[in-house]
């Protein structure tokens, strides 16, 4: 089984062949997982820090503020563990803190009234956290993509699946390869080098070595699904 957690999960379940080709006999898809799930709770706790409004206002008259944070937190994905006890340090839009001290309240001040006293220090455009608040983060994003995998495994044909092979970005995060290893252990995970970019170095290998593969259409992409059914004489779905 092949997986990549990014905004969209997709999974494609494999079976070998005794003729050495493989054949797709399960996909699935499902959104809003993984690394956008982090991004999220973290968006959330800076609405719980300095407001709704000034998030807005922030979103509005900068529209990078978004995307800056969540390619910070895909940096950070890459470097937490589950056993790591020092202090994270995170890159924040700086015009988060400059709206907001425009109301008079110093942002530490308003970190300090949210419950997390102690726990993330606020200055300027840097954010110092403990890493047990990152990790709390990332809860959702790990137990939402571990419960989709149990899903698909659960379903009658993948019953007998023994391999997991894990792509895509989120899949670098020691956090997701730990995740999955101890809720799967009975199965062999492979992390392939630059997972990011397996899926897509494998499909060029696989297009150069022109193995055989017996065609498979998945119904599970919604993008795929709207442009009709398939000639039944031609694929299976």
């Amino acid at each position: 089984m092949s997986f990549s957690p990014e905004e969209r999960t997709d999974v494609t379940v494999l079976e070998m062949q005794s003729d050495g080709s493989s054949e797709v006999i399960h996909t699935a898809c499902e959104w809003l997982l993984g690394r956008v799930r982090v991004v999220k709770a973290f968006h959330q706790m800076l609405i719980r820090i300095v407001g709704r409004d000034v998030m807005d206002q922030c979103m509005t008259n900068c529209s990078d503020v978004y995307d800056d944070i969540s390619l910070e937190i895909s940096i950070k994905l890459r470097a937490v563990d589950k056993v790591q006890s020092k202090k994270i340090t995170l890159k924040v839009p700086v015009i988060i803190m400059e709206t907001f001290e425009d109301s008079g309240l110093p942002i530490q001040d308003a970190v300090d009234q949210a419950n997390i006293n102690g726990k993330i220090i606020w200055s300027h455009d840097k954010m110092r956290m403990d890493a047990n608040v990152f990790r709390e983060l990332c809860a959702d994003a790990l137990d939402s993509t571990r419960l989709f995998v149990h899903g698909v495994l659960a379903h009658r044909s993948c019953k007998e699946t023994d391999v997991i092979i894990m792509t895509g970005e989120f899949s670098s995060s020691p956090l997701l390869q730990e995740s999955i290893k101890s809720a799967f252990s009975n199965m062999r995970v492979i992390i392939p080098p630059n997972n990011e970019h397996a899926a897509l170095v494998g499909a060029v290998i696989f297009a150069h070595a022109r193995l055989p593969f017996k065609p498979q259409c998945s119904s599970s992409d919604p993008q795929v699904r709207s442009r009709g059914k398939y000639p039944p004489y031609r694929h299976r779905e």
